[in-house]
């Protein structure tokens, strides 16, 4: 199975239950990891809005550069066309017919440069309307592009807060990662590690106690490392992730370990769970005139024999309820154990 935190095929999975598979490699970064979800989170944002608020800025600071004046036609342009209209209405001359422009009648060369230097004039005036035409309308681009940047610049951290979302999709979206801020988050999203990293103190009431119970059963009282039963074993459950280094109370966070393996998880000795403890039965006074002990006395050492291979057994002692793993009573009247807190019951032979 490939780790759900990583999704490095080549790692080898350190704990495999039906709730989770995760690897030794990445136990140990989630939790020696310096940051929590929460600081990963609004570092990231704070990225994102500072991105943006950047961009924004520089295309704003671009526009404001092609702002340009409204093109005017120059006096001096019109001054030049007449000069212009002669050099044409000459070019357009014969040799002979320029001869006698020149010397004997330019009538008819001025009302040509009169026509021309018009007609020039006219395509000036147009060319001016065109390039003005086209200046405004470049212009109101702007103009309106400069106004959706600055109302852009007002909803900047709504943005960031789109992007956010799409980096904690593409973050927690099952691919191989060797990230540490992703392996980090995957690990928040799967619930092993709390977002704040603030320490959760360990408790002992009733509803972690059924969580611990949903915990066995979905590990069919195994350990998942050496798959040990209860039978063979002391059975515990195991933080994947200590509370100490900001682990949580999730199912996902907890594994049926026994007790030899789970004394191998920690570099303390792993306190051992309440061993039944057989007490002797209280020594009577046998009646003066007989040899025989009373009748409940002699019911408990006749069926002692036949109960000591009833009770769930392992290498360590007496184990308690195999489900719930609380204190069991015998009751030898009816020849049966009983659970003092679930009720589970198995008759004797």
């Amino acid at each position: 199975m490939i780790c759900q935190i990583c999704c490095q095929p080549n790692r080898k999975a350190r704990f495999q239950s039906v709730r989770l598979t995760i690897c030794q490699w990445c136990i140990t970064e989630i939790g020696s990891s310096e940051f929590s979800p929460d600081q990963i989170l609004t570092a990231q944002r704070l990225t994102f809005q500072q991105q943006r608020r950047e961009n924004v800025e520089r295309e704003i600071f671009k526009l404001e550069n092609r702002k340009r004046p409204p093109p005017n036609l120059e006096e001096k342009n019109f001054l030049q066309i007449t000069g212009i209209a002669q050099i044409q209405a000459r070019n357009s001359e014969g040799f002979l017919s320029s001869i006698y422009q020149s010397f004997i009648d330019g009538s008819e060369r001025q009302a040509n440069v009169s026509r021309i230097a018009a007609s020039i004039r006219a395509q000036m005036i147009a060319d001016h309307r065109e390039v003005t035409r086209k200046h405004f309308v470049e212009q109101s681009e702007i103009d309106v592009r400069l106004t959706q940047l600055r109302s852009n610049l007002l909803t900047v951290e709504c943005t960031a807060k789109r992007d956010l979302a799409q980096y904690i999709i593409e973050a927690t979206f099952p691919a191989p990662t060797k990230l540490k801020e992703d392996r980090l988050l995957r690990a928040h999203a799967v619930g092993i590690v709390n977002s704040t990293r603030e320490t959760i103190e360990r408790t002992l009431e009733t509803a972690f106690e059924e969580v611990k119970r949903d915990v066995r059963l979905q590990d069919r009282y195994r350990c998942v490392c050496c798959s040990r039963a209860f039978s063979q074993t002391e059975l515990h459950v195991h933080h994947i992730i200590p509370l100490y280094k900001f682990g949580t109370n999730d199912k996902r966070n907890l594994v049926t370990l026994c007790y030899a393996c789970h004394n191998k998880q920690h570099d303390f000795k792993v306190t051992r769970s309440q061993p039944i403890r057989r007490s002797r039965a209280p020594s009577k006074k046998i009646h003066k005139g007989t040899t025989e002990a009373p009748l409940v006395t002699q019911l408990k050492r006749a069926s002692s024999a036949s109960t000591k291979n009833k009770y769930p057994r392992s290498g360590y002692g007496w184990m308690d309820c195999p489900d719930c793993l609380s204190s069991i009573k015998k009751d030898p009247t009816e020849n049966l154990v009983q659970c003092l807190e679930c009720g589970w019951t198995q008759a004797l032979d």
